[in-house]
This record gives C-alpha cells, sequence and structure tokens, in this order.
C-alpha cells in the first residue's frame, strides 16, 4: 500500500489541537494520506472546524457524530493529541472496542499529559491488546509544548507520530532484522581550531536509516556530524562518533549483531598523523605542511570476514562511475554498491536529491532516476531487501 491510498481518520482532543494537532494534520498531509479529522468540543474550542476542515479537504465530524461510515472507510485511528481522560474512557468503552474490532480499524493513540503525568509512564498495554493489531501508543520524550497561559504539556512530537504512522502504513519486510547503517562525514581534527572533512551533509544516510526503520529493521545508525536532525523513529538508534576511527570502532563492535550493513557515510580516507593539542600560530610562516597518514578502511575490512553480514557500498565519483563502482564492488569484497556522479547537478554533496545506480555482484544493475533523497533511499532499501533475501538462500 502506498501512502497516497492510505486513509487516516485523526482523532484531535483538547488544547494541544491548536498547534501540534494543527502541524501534524499537514506533515501527514504533506507525506501523501488522506486524512480526515474528528474532534472533541474541548479541540473545537481552540481550532473551529472550519480550519480542520480547510485543511483536510474533507468535513470536520465532532466526535458524538463520528458513525460507522467514517470508520469503515479509514484504516487507522490515530488519537494525536488525545488526554488521558478521553483515551481511559475509549479504552474502557465496550462500544468503542466492538466498534474498533469490527471495522478492523487499530488505534494508535498519542497522549497528552502533564509533565508529571509523563514521568509516571501510564501504561494501558491490556486494553490495547484487545484492539485490532497494530494499536498502541505513542508516548512522549523529552520534548515539552509550550501553551501559554494553559502551562506546559508533554506530547510526542510531530515528527515522532509521523514516523509511528508510516512503520504501520510500510511493509514490513524488514521486521526482525537489524541492520548497521553509517551516515555523515568524519570530522579530522588537527588542533582545537582546524579539521580536515568533506561536503557530505548526512542526507542520504538519514534517508536511509528511515526507510529501513519504517519496513521494520532495527537500525544501528553511527553517524558523524550531520545537517539534518535524526530521524524520530523509535527503531533507530543513533551512536554519534566524531572521526573515522571512532566510526570503525563502533561500526565493528555492532557488526557481530546486525544481519545487514550500509556504510553510506563519507569517512576521510586520510587523518593528520599527530594532533597538536595547541593552537597552531602562524607567525609570519608562508606554508603549513601536514603528514597524513591513512584512516581504516572500514567497508574493506568488513567485506574480508568470513561471516560478514550482507554489505552494501557507497561510491561517490567523480569520472567513469561504473568502472569505478565495479572495480569496488570487486576490491571490497561487498554485496552492493550505490553510486552516484557528484558532478552531476542535483546529484552531489549539499543537495535534497540523488540520482543513484546500484550494482549487484551478480551483475545486477539498477539505474534510479533523480528523486528527492527520501524517495531514492526507499528504492535502495527495497533494492537491499530483494538482494538480501537472495544471499541468504546462496
Amino acid at each position: 500500500m502506498t501512502q497516497a491510498q492510505a486513509r487516516i481518520l485523526l482523532l484531535v482532543d483538547g488544547a494541544a489541537a491548536s498547534l501540534p494537532g494543527m502541524q501534524l494534520l499537514l506533515r501527514l498531509q504533506e507525506a501523501g494520506f488522506s486524512v480526515q479529522v474528528t474532534a472533541t468540543e474541548a479541540a473545537l474550542a481552540f481550532q473551529p472546524a472550519v480550519s480542520w476542515s480547510a485543511f483536510s479537504g474533507l468535513p470536520c465530524l465532532p466526535l458524538d457524530q463520528l458513525g460507522d461510515e467514517q470508520l469503515k472507510s479509514a484504516e487507522l485511528l490515530l488519537a494525536a493529541p488525545i488526554s488521558l481522560n478521553l483515551l481511559e474512557e475509549l479504552l474502557g468503552s465496550q462500544q468503542w472496542r466492538n466498534a474498533l474490532q469490527s471495522n478492523n480499524l487499530p488505534l494508535l493513540a498519542a497522549p497528552a499529559m502533564s509533565p508529571e503525568e509523563a514521568e509516571q509512564s501510564p501504561q494501558f498495554t491490556g486494553q490495547f491488546a484487545a484492539l485490532p493489531p497494530g494499536s498502541g501508543l505513542v508516548l512522549p520524550g523529552e520534548q515539552r509544548w509550550d501553551l501559554g497561559a494553559l502551562g506546559s504539556i508533554a506530547l510526542p512530537s510531530v515528527e515522532t507520530c509521523l514516523e509511528e504512522v508510516c512503520n504501520f502504513f510500510t511493509v514490513p519486510d524488514l521486521l526482525g532484522k537489524k541492520l548497521l547503517l553509517t551516515a555523515g562525514a568524519t570530522i579530522e581534527d588537527i588542533d582545537p581550531v582546524r579539521f580536515i572533512s568533506n561536503r557530505s551533509t548526512g542526507r542520504m544516510g538519514l534517508a536511509l536509516a528511515r526507510a529501513a526503520a519504517r519496513r521494520g529493521a532495527s537500525v544501528s545508525l553511527v553517524h558523524g556530524p550531520v545537517a539534518d536532525p535524526l530521524p524520530a523513529n523509535s527503531r533507530i538508534k543513533p551512536i554519534a562518533v566524531r572521526s573515522a576511527q571512532q566510526m570503525y570502532e563502533c561500526s565493528m563492535a555492532e557488526l557481530s549483531q546486525v544481519d545487514i550493513a550500509i556504510l553510506c557515510a563519507a569517512v576521510a580516507d586520510f587523518s593528520p598523523d599527530q594532533y597538536v593539542p595547541q593552537k597552531i600560530k602562524k607567525r609570519g610562516a608562508q606554508e603549513l605542511s601536514l603528514l597524513l597518514r591513512r584512516t581504516p578502511d572500514i567497508l574493506a575490512s568488513m567485506g574480508k570476514l568470513e561471516n560478514r553480514p550482507f554489505l552494501v557500498g557507497f561510491a561517490a565519483e567523480s569520472d567513469d562511475l561504473e568502472l569505478n563502482a565495479r572495480l569496488k564492488l570487486q576490491s571490497k569484497q561487498c554485496d552492493m554498491i550505490c553510486a552516484n556522479d557528484i558532478r552531476e547537478p542535483g546529484s552531489g554533496f549539499a543537495v535534497s536529491t540523488n540520482r543513484v545506480s546500484i550494482y549487484s555482484k551478480e551483475g545486477h544493475l539498477t539505474q534510479l532516476p533523480l528523486l528527492s533523497k527520501d524517495k531514492c533511499a526507499e528504492q535502495i532499501i527495497e533494492q537491499v531487501s530483494a538482494h538480501y533475501y537472495a544471499w541468504l538462500k546462496t
């Protein structure tokens, strides 16, 4: 099922509907979902029905007027935000439980709580177990929303709610699989002020982590500095590093636990031979000479292992794309290489798009058109999944 076909019934409740609730509606629509809103009286007091209708493109129904027609047409009931009182009322109502069961409609609830309530981590495991598969609770993290005179509330972030929805609607063909993914640049320090790095923003790696997590994988994301916020998906475990050596050590430590390794990070090939603990002064000097040493080759090191996971590398090339990609595929002993021409407009560093060619060791070639990095990541992970399961049979 594609997101453009997925239909969500968004239940909003309370003062939090005025800001995060509306933001969530807009993000869901941006992601391609069809959303109809049903609102409590408390929500409508802060955001009128005409606003929800205008932004959703569908009539906004008061919760007490919600009927079987809306429940039958939806594929997910997303209650975000919802007060604990209303959530307890819904879960405790035999009428509501029967309605959800008879329409096979899962309930995904993101409660808005006081900071004190959030610290108690309310549990409704038993009640959700009686609902259709996919039902569950999205608990708030550290983020707090300031509602002015109404005080602050604890509520899952908009991005967290969106990721949980995407988890629900994405085919979980990697469910139960553990995946290692490296992303971003590395920083090779010269002194307390200067360092060697590259132009990578980490966007491609973050998009890959998000796409893999949505398909059910548990992702260990070993990342250097990145330009964008880390994905808010609960299936992603971020591990921050700085240098190539640190990325090598963390990646190798995670390797024994994973089924698939995707090395997307732009790791520095060379690092200063010595770190100078004080700022290097120019003192009239016209030149500065640095002695550089090779950094560990993470992809090659993994490729040499006898019992390694399915291994995917990346190649950012400026010339002879296919030749260099196939040479890297062979010399690093990996299973797939994703290559892009960094000179091509829209396909290099620090842009939101990419054009990738995927080479497999069996000789297959898949050439993707110019896509957003999120769409490109979805296509790459689809290819990784297919080749991984074929690899298991060999």
